[in-house]
């Protein structure tokens, strides 16, 4: 019987920018937060397009497959349903020795096969990170978002939410997205996005 072949690492960087997010009639800007884009790129190649309202980076999702064994959804459209930009599945993430292993079911593929990510047939995907670059790498962008609220006095958040939901300052963002999962019913991931207005985007799918 063959051996399974070794996974190669891939290498990730993330990037932020401040964003405007667009206001439907009616609605007010929150004027104690701003939002930020988060970008990834895998192998230096974008995973996101970042100038698209279709297609964003989940930051906090991101932050909780880092830490736990966890079913994120790490693409996602910026009104913060996934299911609203064509990312219907979740992604299964795993630390181990000293790796984080994302393994992408067979829907994303032609996704990661557009982007570079991905050849051959049609198949689940799994790409794998050195865990200590990966933090290293995520961290510099938490510690952006926190100098951003240390020097402005504002609330920094992800460009995944609505502009009418009220923006908790990062950490306790982060301290509520790891509750949520600590506290999930057995079986059952805790979604995040429950609550979200629903026909914010007028967007056509991504995928």
């Amino acid at each position: 019987m063959p051996k399974n072949r070794a996974i190669p690492l891939s290498t990730v960087s993330f990037s932020i920018e401040e964003v405007q997010p667009d206001l439907m009639e009616g609605e007010q800007p929150n004027s104690e937060g701003a939002r930020f884009r988060l970008s990834m790129a895998v192998d230096g190649k974008p995973l996101n397009v970042s100038d698209s309202d279709l297609a964003t980076v989940d930051g906090l999702d991101v932050w909780l497959g880092q830490r736990y064994d966890a079913e994120i959804s790490p693409l996602t459209c910026t009104c913060g349903v996934p299911e609203c930009a064509g990312f219907n599945d979740k992604v299964r993430c795993q630390r181990k020795g000293g790796r984080i292993s994302w393994v992408f079911p067979k829907s994303y593929f032609t996704y990661l096969q557009e982007r570079g990510l991905a050849d051959g047939r049609a198949r689940p995907i799994t790409l794998q990170f050195n865990a200590s670059a990966f933090y290293s790498q995520f961290e510099q962008v938490l510690e952006q978002m926190r100098h951003f609220e240390q020097v402005t006095g504002k609330r920094a958040a992800f460009d995944i939410i609505g502009e009418g939901t009220p923006v908790f300052p990062l950490d306790e963002q982060l301290s509520r997205t790891r509750e949520w999962h600590l506290h999930q019913h057995p079986g059952r991931r805790f979604s995040r996005h429950q609550g979200v207005p629903a026909g914010r985007c007028a967007g056509k799918p991504t995928r």
